[in-house]
């Protein structure tokens, strides 16, 4: 008895990232500065709705834990000069390092270096694509809303458009998913590759509904960051407030030390997540490519 295409798969994409550490690692590059980001976000958006004295308590330790890390006078200097190379990693590296990914799980030779170096050739097309999906995509929509819970600014209007976003959002997962893909290994230009994407998806539509849902559980990732790098550093907070210790030196570069292993630990899994995901939408798209060579 053969096993269904689709489970096949998935086996071997799991198997792929049980043997392949350096696809792990392109993977943890590619991911980590948006883990982070998140997870700042994360920080912030609870310090933002915390209400009273605990607020000001994290405020503060804040303040601390900044002082620690970075002391002086030139802490301003340090920190637009973190953010110049964030703002770089952030924006300027993940088309290159996705792209990567891509020709490795595509190429024979395995090689990190070489397909960096081919990731390096498809820049453009793979940014131009990256800032169009980001202005759709789940993560800014829930951002989004977010800030405007904080704001007080939900309303029907808003809720319309927010609504419409989503739709927009699932309409992109579903019709775009193997865009990346024609851009690398077809050396199509952004727009070209989602138009090609589109004609994929409506043509084996079953199979890339079946891709999107397996899709979504990548961001189940998020939540686990919720849970692991802000709420163990909280839950450890608010212990230390309550036995009041929480402004001491020893404390406080506990939770540092704590926080820095923590994102450390959550960019791994979410390398292996990536991992997983990379080599199974490869797998997809060449089983629909594949198919439509046949007819």
């Amino acid at each position: 008895m053969t096993d269904d295409p689709q489970l096949s798969i998935l086996k071997n994409s799991i198997a792929t990232i049980g043997e392949d550490t350096k696809l792990i690692r392109l993977a943890t590059l590619t991911t980590f500065i948006h883990s982070l980001l998140f997870i700042a976000y994360l920080g912030y958006l609870i310090v933002t709705l915390e209400k009273g004295i605990w607020s000001g308590i994290i405020s503060d330790l804040l303040g601390n834990y900044i002082d620690i890390v970075i002391p002086g006078s030139e802490r301003w200097v340090v920190l637009i000069l973190i953010g110049i190379f964030l703002a770089i990693w952030f924006a300027i590296l993940p088309p290159i390092w996705e792209a990567a990914m891509i020709y490795y799980v595509d190429s024979e030779h395995k090689s990190g270096s070489l397909s960096l170096g081919q990731g390096t050739g498809r820049f453009f097309p793979m940014f131009e694509l990256n800032a169009t999906l980001s202005a759709i995509s789940l993560i800014t929509l829930i951002i989004t809303t977010s800030r405007l819970l904080i704001m007080d600014a939900i309303n029907g209007i808003t809720l319309t458009l927010l609504s419409l976003w989503l739709f927009i959002s699932v309409i992109a997962m579903i019709l775009l998913p193997y865009t990346k893909f024609i851009i690398t290994l077809e050396g199509e230009s952004y727009f070209d590759a989602m138009r090609a994407s589109m004609g994929l998806a409506i043509r084996h539509l079953g199979t890339t509904l079946w891709y999107v849902l397996i899709n979504f559980f990548l961001y189940i990732r998020y939540i686990l960051n919720i849970i692991i790098v802000v709420g163990i550093p909280l839950g450890m907070l608010r212990w230390a407030s309550s036995m009041d210790i929480a402004d001491t030196n020893i404390f406080q570069i506990l939770v540092i030390s704590v926080i820095i292993w923590l994102v450390a630990l959550t960019a791994y899994i979410n390398g292996i997540i990536e991992a997983f995901f990379i080599s199974y939408r490869w797998r997809v798209y060449k089983k629909i490519t594949k198919e439509k060579d046949l007819t």
